[in-house]
């Protein structure tokens, strides 16, 4: 509840303050940069539904994407954001086969199967939700990073070590989990309560009430980045492989389709998607992450 902002890897941040002048040419670039990184985005949604809140008391709605954020907060202001985030050190995050490149790599790759897997089956207007829920999903972690970097570690070790999930080692160490953090979080500095249930209910989203397709589609897309290898997962024990049919978030979509739905296309086109995505961030990175 005290942190000023929601933090930011430092490199991360150091990217944005360097296209936040002031005097940009352009705000494409820090779109880009919005729109790609949990931190950021999660502070321009914090920062512009602040703004809104206080500027206009009609209309409150939050709002839910990055890009739109850097167009209604302006040059001035983001420049004001970059000098004062929040920041994590890239290195801490370090362990095992974790680093921050691989689970940028997991978060965004979320986010776009998110948006896919909606646009595919037909719920185009929760596209741009889906896209910044499944990229914040995992906020809690940037959170624990930034408070316990050291913590941080020895959770992800622990849980390395013993063979035991890592919501299990953060329970332990915690009496909470980052999910705890990052819903709590969310809800606390006004963002879409969608987020929040996102965060929470990611393993069974029929509990997420009227956000459960929202969250479906975030657990789906997570289900789908995991067996893919895009990145770091956070799952520090296997889990054993199933079909789309037999994951909770199917159950959700299974009621809201026609009996004529081509299960066995979808399931073979979003797979071929997710590896294409896959080299196309590899490609960005201009390295050999799996």
């Amino acid at each position: 509840d005290a942190l000023p902002g929601c933090p930011v890897i430092d490199t991360s941040a150091a990217a944005f303050q360097m296209a936040a002048t002031g005097r940009p040419s352009s705000l494409a670039p820090l779109m880009d940069l919005s729109e790609k990184d949990p931190g950021l985005c999660a502070q321009l949604l914090i920062a512009t539904n602040a703004m809104r809140h206080r500027e206009d008391t009609v209309n409150t709605e939050p709002i839910v994407s990055p890009r739109a954020c850097v167009s209604l907060l302006g040059e001035i202001r983001l420049a004001s954001i970059a000098s004062g985030l929040v920041q994590a050190d890239e290195h801490r995050m370090a362990v095992g086969s974790c680093t921050w490149t691989k689970f940028w790599m997991f978060q965004v790759g979320v986010a776009r199967m998110a948006r896919y897997t909606c646009h595919y089956l037909e719920f185009k207007s929760l596209e741009p939700r889906a896209y910044t829920a499944g990229l914040l999903h995992d906020l809690g972690r940037l959170i624990l990073l930034h408070l316990y970097p050291v913590g941080f570690q020895a959770v992800l070790e622990y849980a390395l070590q013993r063979h035991v999930p890592l919501l299990a080692a953060e329970e332990l160490y915690f009496g909470c989990t980052t999910r705890d953090f990052g819903a709590h979080f969310v809800t606390k500095r006004g963002l879409s309560p969608g987020f929040a249930s996102a965060i929470r209910w990611i393993d069974d989203p029929a509990q997420a009430g009227e956000d459960k397709v929202l969250v479906a589609s975030v657990a789906l897309a997570r289900d789908l980045c995991a067996k893919n290898h895009v990145g770091w997962t956070g799952d520090t024990v296997g889990n054993e492989t199933h079909s789309i049919v037999d994951t909770h978030a199917w159950e959700v979509f299974s009621e809201r389709l026609f009996p004529s739905f081509d299960l066995k296309k979808f399931e073979a086109e979003a797979h071929a998607e997710c590896r294409a995505l896959k080299e196309e961030l590899r490609g960005i990175l201009g390295d050999d992450n799996d």
